[in-house]
């Protein structure tokens, strides 16, 4: 499935239509290994997911914010350093009519700035293929 004609629709930057043209290839292996991470991330609490605010940190395509987000988290907020990419997937929520509650650019501090200045508590932070981007553990 090429998602060409609606990225272009709503004028998405190239850099995001060629990373979803990838990841939707073939989207339920992409979509499976989203699901899983989300899975495991709720394993490890008891409470309800439609009371819990879920962060997605280095959202890249934001994929797996608008998963959350259907999912019936109640609360997403997307995190990303490269500024484009949160841009796109403003655009891309707004399309897809998925409001997610934050989307937030910047790095690690500019998003625990957000979440105090915010009075937000994040119940789970969740990552995907953002691991080469520790340069100093």
């Amino acid at each position: 499935m090429r998602i060409d004609n609606l990225c272009n629709e709503i004028n998405l930057s190239e850099y995001s239509i060629n990373y979803l043209n990838f990841l939707t290839a073939d989207i339920e292996e992409t979509l499976g290994r989203y699901s899983q991470v989300i899975k495991e991330a709720v394993s490890h609490t008891t409470s309800d997911t439609s009371l819990m605010t879920i962060v997605d940190y280095g959202g890249g395509t934001g994929l797996l914010s608008l998963l959350a987000k259907e999912l019936g988290f109640q609360s997403v907020i997307y995190n990303d350093l490269f500024e484009t990419s949160c841009e796109d997937v403003k655009k891309l929520s707004q399309a897809l009519k998925i409001d997610l509650d934050g989307i937030i650019h910047g790095d690690a501090s500019g998003l625990v700035e957000y979440l105090n200045s915010n009075s937000i508590k994040a119940d789970l932070i969740c990552s995907y293929d953002v691991i080469e981007h520790v340069y100093s553990v």
